[in-house]
């Protein structure tokens, strides 16, 4: 009858009425997910890109400053050699290599230990 059929319509309605809302909620969720995930990726980016940069930047002052200490290393290379070729002396200089240092208890309490 129609009745019934207008009812079952209308409790119809209503049940799909729930899963709209329901689907609505769940959109309007996985929408507030997306952009806060955007955000992250974006300050995630920003970071990196960041670091980047402040990685080239110590890498070219780091690279200047050693290019400045082998220049200066160079320069008194240079002023030893005319120091002792001046002094009239003759001589294959060479420089000593050296470890990296590591600290040690001396050998000696007082003047003249060396230190290991």
């Amino acid at each position: 009858s129609c009745d019934k059929s207008k009812e079952d319509i209308n409790t119809a309605k209503g049940t799909e009425g729930t899963k709209l809302r329901a689907a609505q909620g769940d959109l309007a969720d996985a929408t507030k997910d997306g952009v806060e995930s955007e955000q992250a990726e974006q300050q995630a980016t920003t970071f990196d890109e960041f670091l980047k940069k402040e990685y080239a930047h110590q890498m070219k002052e780091c690279c200047d400053n050693r290019n400045g200490y082998m220049s200066q290393l160079c320069g008194l290379k240079k002023i030893r050699a005319h120091l002792y070729q001046a002094s009239g002396k003759t001589a294959n200089i060479t420089d000593c290599e050296v470890s990296e240092w590591t600290d040690a208890e001396c050998s000696a309490t007082c003047e003249g230990g060396t230190q290991k």
